[in-house]
Order: C-alpha cells, then sequence, then structure tokens
C-alpha cells in the first residue's frame, strides 16, 4: 500500500500538465502513486504526459486510466478512486502545482493525529499579472473535530478539496462521491466528509498552488452552470437529511445552500452571459424557497448585510439586480 495516492484528471491541459508532473516528481515524500485519469480531451495531453514520465529516473509510481466517455472532473476523480491503492488520496487538477512538502507534511500531520483528513492553505496564482492571494481556512484544533469546530469550519472554509487529503477507508466506508455535476461537485465532497469525520488535522502553511488562468474548463463561459450547482445543493440537502446529519447541522448547511447554491448561481448565471434573463434570476430565487422556505431567519445570513441586500434585490428587483452585477458590483469568493 502507498502513504499517498494522488488522483488527477487530465482533459485539455496540455499546455501546464509538465510543470503539474514536475511539482509531482519534486515531491519529498516518496511512497507515492500517481493516478492521472484521461477524461477524453481534444489535446494531446496524456500522450505528452506519458512521453515525458517515460523519460524520468523517479521511484514514483505512475498509473493512467480513463473514463469511459468525457464525464467531467467529478466522476473523473471517482474512476481513480477506484483503482487507487494508497493509504490516503489527494484529488488534484493537472494545471496547478505543488510545493515540495506537499506529500510529506500533509501525510505525516494526518498520521500524527490519526485523522479522516487533513488539510493545508493555498496559494490562488493568477497567471495574468503574476500575483496571487493567501486562501486560509479557520483553525482548528489539531486531532479533534467536534460539533462547534465543524460548524465553524463549514461556515468559514475556504472550500477547495485539493488542499486536503483524505483516508480512502474513510471515503469508501461513508460511501462519499463526487456528483457528475461540472460546478460545485469539490464543495459537495468536502462538504459530506467533513460533516461524516471524527478527527481532523491542519497544516497552517500554504502548499497547494491554484493557477487561474482564462482557458481554464472553470472559467469558461457556460451560461447554464447555474443548473448543476443548483443540483449540487439540493443533493447536499437530500442526502444530509438520508444520513441523519441535517437536523443536528441545520443552520450550517441551510447557510451553505444560501451562499454557495443560491447566491453563486445567481453569480455564476448573470456573469456568464451576455444579456440575464431577469426571469431565470426569479427562477433560482424559487429555488431557494422552496428548499429553504425560512432562509431569511438564519442565523448567519442574517449577519451578513451584503447578502442580505443582494438577496432582496433579486427577490423585489430581478431586473435592477441583474443589472447591478452585470456592471461591476464586484463580489468576493463566497
Amino acid at each position: 500500500m502507498y502513504k499517498i495516492s494522488i488522483i488527477s484528471p487530465v482533459y485539455n491541459v496540455e499546455k501546464y500538465i509538465i510543470n503539474c508532473i514536475d511539482s509531482i516528481l519534486k515531491q519529498t515524500l516518496e511512497d507515492i502513486e500517481i493516478v492521472f485519469v484521461d477524461d477524453h480531451g481534444t489535446d494531446n495531453s496524456i500522450k505528452k504526459a506519458k512521453e515525458y514520465i517515460a523519460r524520468q529516473k523517479t521511484n514514483k509510481v505512475f498509473r493512467f486510466t480513463e473514463t469511459p466517455v468525457n464525464s467531467g472532473p467529478g466522476p473523473a476523480r471517482n474512476t481513480g478512486l477506484e483503482i487507487a491503492q494508497g493509504e490516503y488520496v489527494a484529488f488534484i487538477d493537472s494545471d496547478d502545482k505543488l510545493e515540495t512538502t506537499y506529500c510529506e507534511e500533509l501525510y505525516q500531520t494526518a498520521k500524527k493525529y490519526d485523522c479522516d483528513l487533513c488539510c493545508c492553505q493555498a496559494w490562488m496564482d493568477f497567471n495574468a499579472d503574476r500575483r496571487s492571494i493567501l486562501l486560509k481556512s479557520p483553525v482548528i484544533e489539531n486531532g479533534t473535530l467536534s460539533e462547534e469546530d465543524k460548524k465553524r469550519f463549514l461556515t468559514e472554509f475556504v472550500p477547495y478539496h485539493t488542499t486536503f487529503l483524505f483516508k480512502k477507508t474513510f471515503v469508501t466506508t461513508n460511501q462519499i462521491i463526487y456528483p457528475k455535476e461540472r460546478s460545485a461537485e469539490d464543495s459537495y465532497f468536502v462538504i459530506m466528509l467533513v460533516l461524516s469525520a471524527k478527527r481532523m488535522a491542519q497544516v497552517r502553511n500554504p502548499l497547494y498552488h491554484y493557477i487561474i488562468r482564462s482557458d481554464s474548463v472553470s472559467k469558461s463561459i457556460n451560461n447554464l452552470r447555474y443548473r448543476d450547482k443548483l443540483s449540487v445543493f439540493d443533493q447536499m440537502l437530500v442526502n444530509t437529511k438520508k444520513r441523519g446529519i441535517y437536523t443536528k447541522f441545520k443552520s450550517e448547511i441551510d447557510f451553505l445552500y444560501i451562499k454557495k447554491g443560491f447566491l453563486m448561481s445567481v453569480f455564476e448565471y448573470v456573469l456568464n452571459i451576455q444579456i440575464p434573463d431577469p426571469e431565470i434570476i426569479t427562477e433560482i430565487y424559487q429555488e431557494l424557497v422552496t428548499q429553504i422556505p425560512d432562509y431569511n431567519k438564519n442565523q448567519y445570513f442574517r449577519k451578513k448585510i451584503p447578502f442580505r441586500i443582494v438577496t432582496y434585490f433579486i427577490n423585489k428587483v430581478p431586473s435592477l439586480a441583474t443589472k447591478l452585477l452585470k456592471t461591476g458590483v464586484k463580489v468576493k469568493k463566497l
């Protein structure tokens, strides 16, 4: 058994995958395997990766598998998880890069505290202007994960699944997989696993580089992506109720839906279409009301005055809301 399996979907990253591979080859932890999952892009990403790896002298094990057809990042990660042989698994994007101690620091910390999951901080690197932003999740005490820890972490964390190391048996025992949708599938995966975890640890150093580039899948124009986002957070509500988790964490789960399901769906739609349709905005709002009728009583939502203002306009004057969002209202990452 390997210490870590790194699982990475590969789709149209020919320009960037070598940088990713180099950062894996430089990992100070040796006993790892890397599973690249071919999701049938239109370029030579996989061919280029195989040829480059074949020329390297390394003890690290590289394996290749593929999805039956192009399925999106979630199903591709699930495919990699099925064959992963590591004690822990990490999911990275094949156009990002790692600090050299990413695997070692996460693994040693996870083992030290016998944790279900362990996370680090990250850098968001903007290639266009060569600037970076530090992405920080709230600090919790290593080795514990109380109900209060979960509540605070879930309402404040940076939802980048690539900063997490997951114990594989923990993931498979809880039967949590990535949704098939192509938006917010990573947030769902982290949320469900944090809610299910008993022990968690953190590395306070930023060890992952999330690289923002104009031609990435997550940044491409898609005016229907909001539907995927809503679908994923609908699943979050359904599955937390099925698992008996929802009642205990109702305020936090509802707030995640309001913040990352409803509001981010509105922003996704408005910013991805030239002329937004106010009826679509109303449709998204009605989904919020259907799923969480008492949303305006949520304790976290009530403290977020900007959220309340935006939601008010979306509800009462959707045409004005679309214009305000379209013409320059800057929205921070939710």
